[in-house]
C-alpha cells in the first residue's frame, strides 16, 4: 500500500499554512476590534426665539460601544488608521438656567477618525505612539425631549492621538488607543413650552475616545 499520497497532502497543507502565516506576518494591512469609552467635555450656548439663554448649558451622557478599524503600516515608524465605531446614543440634559427643562433630546452618532501616528521604541515589544487625525461624526438619529423637531448636524474636527501597542504573538497585538476630538456642531428645534418658539444651540462636544482591543494582520 502506498502511503506517500497522504504524507504529500499533509506536507502541502503545512506549506500552505506556513505561507499564509508568513504573508499575514509580513502584511502591512491590519484590523482591530475592541471596546470604546466615549467621554464628553460638553459646552452649550442655547438660544430661545433668537435670544441667548443666559446661564443655560447642557450635559451629555458618556457611552461605551464597539470600536473597529483598519490600519496600514507605512513604515516601521509610521502607521495610518481608519477608526470606526457602531452608532451610540447620548442624552442631552439641561443644566444651569436650563435645568428645569430636564432631558433636551437624544442623539445617535457614529464616529470615524482617519489618522497618522509615529511609533517610538520600534525595537521593543511595547511601542507607544503619537499622532494627529481628522474626525467625521455622522448623526444617525435624534429623539425629541424638551425640544421638539430636534435636529443635530453632522460634525467634523481635528484629533490628537496617543496610545501603545504590545505584541502578544507574531500576528496579534494588544492596543490601547486614545483620541481627543475637537468637535463642534449645531442643533435646532422648537419649544412647545414657549408656544413653538425656535430653539438653536451651538454645541462643543470635544469627546475623548479610549479604545482597548486586539489587532491582527491580514
Amino acid at each position: 500500500m502506498n502511503n506517500t499520497k497522504p504524507l504529500a497532502g499533509l506536507v502541502i497543507i503545512a506549506i500552505l499554512g506556513i505561507s499564509m502565516t508568513a504573508r499575514a506576518e509580513n502584511s502591512r494591512w491590519g484590523g482591530y476590534l475592541g471596546a470604546a469609552y466615549v467621554s464628553f467635555d460638553t459646552d452649550v450656548t442655547a438660544y430661545a426665539g433668537g435670544i441667548e439663554v443666559s446661564g443655560g448649558n447642557a450635559d451629555t451622557t458618556n457611552n461605551i460601544g464597539l470600536a473597529f478599524g483598519v490600519t496600514y503600516d507605512i513604515s516601521p515608524q509610521w502607521v495610518a488608521k481608519l477608526a470606526l465605531g457602531l452608532p451610540m446614543t447620548t442624552k442631552l440634559t439641561g443644566v444651569g438656567a436650563l435645568e428645569s427643562a430636564g432631558e433636551l433630546g437624544k442623539v445617535s452618532y457614529g464616529p470615524a477618525i482617519l489618522s497618522v501616528s509615529h511609533y517610538f521604541n520600534t525595537n521593543s515589544m511595547v511601542k507607544p505612539y503619537l499622532g494627529v487625525g481628522y474626525n467625521y461624526t455622522l448623526i444617525t438619529d435624534t429623539e425629541d425631549g424638551f425640544i421638539s423637531e430636534f435636529e443635530v448636524n453632522d460634525a467634523t474636527g481635528a484629533v490628537l492621538v496617543a496610545g501603545l501597542k504590545a505584541m502578544i504573538s507574531n500576528r496579534l497585538e494588544l492596543i490601547i488607543d486614545i483620541n481627543k476630538v475637537f468637535l463642534k456642531t449645531t442643533a435646532t428645534g422648537t419649544l412647545p413650552a414657549m408656544g413653538g418658539a425656535r430653539a438653536d444651540a451651538d454645541i462643543r462636544l470635544n469627546p475623548t475616545i479610549t479604545t482597548v482591543g486586539l489587532r491582527t494582520h491580514f
